[in-house]
């Protein structure tokens, strides 16, 4: 080629991307961008292709660590934005220090090694090139931490949520909220999963849900290889050990990791985790409108036998067994000290449910409400908090609320009560008024277990009380099954659905926290405000003797 042919060509790569209308983006992304100065390739994790290729509308895909699948996504992000002028798309991450991290380490690298990113008519016109915004021509990346001022900012052709579980749930609402305008309108979302039926795990159950199929070569026969016996062949483990996750660390040196593989479930046929013959196989193809992925650890052939038990015994060492099945096997977790069980609940239950009796017969009642456009009550009986059994629950509409509590305190011994502060503060303090400081209202705030507030006049304004704390305490008690609930009516599936969505979030390097599934937890609040009541009104009385 002569000199003048090649100055043409090297005009025309720093102008144009290797790209045509009918190449997928898994071939754009190897032709156009590379890895520590070679190009990028898919070789190991030929999984990842066909969800670099997918743009479906709707796609949510379960991932592992360390599987390289948040630097396809970038490089999808990217590859999108350059292929299509005048675009924007958001990546958001679930916090600051995450995004900051990603940002530095992972796009601003491939950004300035790649020429594709850098045109001469991005130089001509000096494109934006900060932390949290990036142009490409015409198009814009904006990489953003999963908070509100974000979300609401910006419009978007495509949104991208990486670790959606980590995320707060109402922000991926909401930036996916900033699509309508749009006519591409895709929403992606990727993440370890956290529990079950919550986040990623919540959308995988509702798609097409792929699985990446390996055929043995052995008996012809296709599967899913899983960590479990059914796979995993491995010298040594126990027989009587049926879970794989029970066998720890002292058993290291009678195990073979050298002659360990995964096997055939069918004919015990070593599998070749590598095979080009893999592929995605849909479990339920009549699923159009939520794409589904599930990436595990034998969705590639890099992560050895050894390598899942010693993460294994480090989680065990440091009793976080969730995080191993999170991030390691690409599993959701719950286990009892997670999640209250519903064996539990239904134990503590009454053999009748029949509907709430004449409160009369009680000479003690305690109230907690959960509020919202319908709120939800539950009344207990008993001499303190610990003897009180729950003896009714029921919704109520909220405008019914105020007059309902007034009467119920005028016309039955309700001795206390507490009502959630928000998020009708009005509403509550009306309650207040209307029962004549019986019923108190209370915020979930601060390290404190219990602080009560008084205005500028000396008089009790509401309470607040330690989050964790509140929540761990009503849910102890039905865990040792110290509590007898009745009165629940038709409302018994309810009030176990209720306790059962939430769940304890805790990790070695966070306080725990309570979270809700799907958002049906209400009985679970007003329960534990109910029990919460007792308490409550001892400090009172004790703080008002004192002033």
């Amino acid at each position: 080629m002569n000199k003048f042919a090649q100055s043409l060509s090297n005009k025309a790569q720093e102008r144009f991307s290797i790209d045509s209308l009918s190449m997928p983006m898994s071939e754009w992304i190897e032709k156009n961008t590379t890895l520590k100065k070679r190009a990028f390739t898919f070789k190991d994790y030929e999984f990842q292709r066909q969800i670099a290729d997918d743009m479906h509308e709707n796609l949510n895909v379960i991932k592992i660590s360390q599987v390289g699948l948040t630097e396809v996504q970038i490089r999808k992000a990217l590859g999108f934005l350059v292929r299509n002028r005048g675009t924007s798309l958001i990546f958001s991450l679930p916090d600051e220090v995450m995004y900051e991290r990603v940002s530095k380490a992972r796009v601003k690298p491939i950004v300035n090694e790649d020429k594709v990113f850098n045109t001469r008519h991005d130089a001509t016109q000096k494109a934006v090139r900060s932390t949290e915004m990036m142009q490409f021509d015409q198009s814009f990346l904006y990489l953003v931490p999963a908070l509100e001022s974000a979300a609401t900012s910006i419009s978007a052709d495509f949104v991208m949520n990486d670790e959606v579980d980590l995320s707060d749930q109402k922000m991926i609402s909401l930036f996916n909220s900033r699509l309508q305008a749009s006519k591409f309108k895709i929403s992606q979302k990727f993440s370890t999963p956290s529990f079950p039926s919550y986040g990623i795990d919540l959308n995988w159950k509702v798609s097409d849900q792929h699985l990446w199929m390996c055929r043995c070569e052995g008996c012809g026969h296709t599967q899913h290889p899983e960590f479990d016996r059914r796979f995993v062949h491995l010298p040594g483990v126990p027989d009587h050990i049926e879970d794989l996750c029970h066998i720890t660390v002292e058993f290291q040196d009678v195990l073979d990791f050298d002659n360990a593989y995964v096997k055939c479930e069918k004919c015990h046929h070593p599998l070749d985790l590598t095979s080009p013959d893999r592929f995605w196989l849909s479990q339920f193809p009549s699923r159009k409108e939520t794409r589904g992925y599930r990436v595990g650890p034998f969705s590639t052939g890099a992560l050895t036998i050894r390598y899942i038990f010693r993460s294994l015994w480090e989680y065990q060492k440091n009793s976080y067994m969730r995080g191993f099945h999170n991030t390691v096997l690409g599993t959701p977790y719950s286990d009892g000290s997670i999640q209250i069980p519903e064996v539990d609940i239904v134990a503590c239950m009454a053999n009748q449910s029949d509907l709430m009796k004449d409160l009369k017969i009680y000479q003690n009642l305690w109230v907690g409400v959960d509020m919202g456009q319908t709120c939800h009550v539950t009344i207990g009986s008993g001499p303190h908090k610990d003897d009180i059994s729950i003896v009714g629950i029921y919704p109520m509409p909220v405008e019914k609320i105020v007059e309902h509590l007034a009467e119920l305190c005028r016309d039955y011994n309700v001795r206390g009560g507490c009502v959630d502060r928000f998020p009708y503060t009005p509403t509550a303090n009306d309650i207040f008024k209307a029962t004549h400081g019986v019923i108190i209202p209370v915020e979930y705030r601060g390290q404190k277990e219990l602080n009560l507030v008084y205005d500028e006049y000396e008089q009790l304004s509401h309470a607040q009380v330690n989050r964790t704390l509140f929540l761990d305490e009503f849910a102890s008690r039905v865990r040792k099954r110290l509590m007898t609930i009745s009165g629940f009516g038709h409302y018994k599936q309810a009030f176990i659905d209720h306790l059962r969505d939430m769940v304890r979030n805790e990790s070695p390097e966070k306080q725990a926290e309570w979270i809700k599934l799907q958002g049906n937890d209400h009985f679970f609040h007003s329960s534990a405000f109910m029990l919460l009541a007792p308490n409550l009104k001892d400090i009172a009385y004790i703080q008002s003797g004192a002033n």
